[in-house]
């Protein structure tokens, strides 16, 4: 294992005991908000319907989405690098359909996000939204949210527990099994935890800032080794939104903000969820900046692989 593994495995070691803690203090949690205000606590009469039907409606269209870019990527990759017939070009064109299949979901979750955060008031100007300095908490936990968002949040919920489980079956052998195993588990926490405690606004725009930057993410995927031009210019793309998104915008102006008005909430069931939320916010924030030293050093690593090359052509008609 390298020294990156022994640390996301040494977080992930942490953070599930935690969650599991937070799991059982949410019961408590839910009855003081559910005998303070009933009225604003109803539990969505669809949950059971809407998680389990994500799983199903993921499946039947995961499968075709990925069989047919299988097979397109498997005919497009170059020979050279991946002889036809070969274990690495089947993995690789494997990988490319997954990413397929993840840039689709991103584009509609995104989407959604978006328009029902434009319904709210508490969206940043940095994310095109109307307010200056949103506030999470307002009249918590009765909080006015825009319509669907619960549906939403049940369906992310649902999303990520699907994808937990798919990649401990089918990516548990992968080199970057240890950051997307931490990464799961962190994000089924936080969705969980902040949908049960009416933490509901906070947790939408880290949704969608998630999702947004991570479309750019599946397209980049999508277009390695295929075609040098495109790949290049969705490059910058995706470093320039992933640095303003999750490195620039997401410390300053979503988790400073959260911890502000979260850290010393007067509401017993606010304060202690969102110190929990805010510690499992900072881990993420380490793999979002672990993540982008990977997108630097690859093409650090790519542009001297390209010079090496040149140097060779140059060398041998010399």
């Amino acid at each position: 294992m390298e020294i990156k593994d022994y640390l996301f495995y040494f977080l992930a070691l942490v953070a599930f005991p935690i969650s599991i803690y937070q799991g059982v203090k949410l019961r408590e949690y839910v009855n003081y908000i559910k005998d303070e205000k009933p009225d604003c606590t109803h539990t969505n009469p669809q949950f059971l319907q809407l998680f389990f039907g994500t799983w199903v409606v993921i499946i039947n269209f995961m499968i075709p989405v990925q069989f047919v870019a299988k097979s397109l990527f498997l005919k497009v990759l170059p020979q050279k690098k991946f002889p036809i017939g070969s274990s690495t070009r089947d993995t690789k064109a494997q990988i490319i359909a997954e990413r397929v299949f993840r840039f689709f979901v991103y584009c509609g979750t995104s989407l959604a996000l978006f328009w029902n955060l434009k319904q709210s008031n508490f969206m940043h100007k940095g994310l095109m939204g109307s307010e200056e300095n949103p506030q999470y908490f307002t009249n918590y936990p009765c909080q006015q949210l825009p319509n669907f968002i619960d549906d939403l949040y049940v369906i992310k919920l649902s999303y990520h527990t699907f994808e937990m489980v798919y990649n401990c079956i089918a990516h548990r052998h992968r080199r970057d099994f240890s950051e997307f195993l931490l990464h799961h588990i962190i994000t089924i926490a936080l969705v969980g935890v902040s949908y049960c405690t009416n933490c509901l606004p906070v947790g939408t725009v880290i949704m969608l800032i998630m999702d947004g930057s991570d479309i750019f993410v599946a397209l980049f995927k999508m277009c390695v080794d295929v075609n040098e031009i495109v790949q290049n210019v969705v490059f910058g793309i995706m470093a320039s939104t992933w640095f303003y998104s999750r490195i620039y915008f997401f410390p300053i102006y979503v988790m400073k903000p959260f911890y502000d008005q979260a850290w010393f909430h007067e509401h017993p069931v606010a304060q202690p969820v969102a110190r929990f939320l805010i510690v499992f916010l900072g881990i993420l924030q380490v793999l979002n900046v672990f993540w982008f030293y990977l997108m630097i050093t690859g093409l650090i690593r790519r542009l001297n692989v390209k010079k090496y090359k040149k140097d060779q052509i140059q060398f041998k008609v010399e």
